[in-house]
């Protein structure tokens, strides 16, 4: 995940040099919502059968994990849920290093 994530970072970094003159509405808001939530997928799939523990040990309420473990939905549908997206909040991201685009 290290490497991924090293990256990753210099990719969005490039990026946001790239775009960060642009005028107008941010491509790079968008290109960051949905890097997040693709990071998000992939930690899914690396959990494998192990989320609902991995859930459980970030704090996440038994009831919602166990329904999130459980869920016939697909990684991308469940990388939006509501276990999954405030354990795995932005400022899960500030922490690996990755910039931001802009400010929520």
């Amino acid at each position: 995940m290290g490497r991924i994530s090293a990256a990753l970072r210099q990719i969005l970094l490039g990026g946001k040099a790239d775009f960060g003159l642009a005028e107008g509405l941010s491509p790079g808001r968008d290109l960051d919502q949905w890097t997040r939530r693709r990071w998000r997928t992939y930690q899914w799939k690396q959990w494998a059968r192990g989320g609902y523990g991995a859930l459980r040990r970030l704090g996440v309420e038994h009831p919602l994990t166990w329904n999130t473990a459980k869920s016939a939905q697909g990684p991308w549908r469940i990388s939006a849920s509501a276990a999954l997206r405030p354990v795995l909040a932005n400022r899960y991201y500030r922490h690996l290093g990755w910039p931001e685009w802009a400010k929520r």
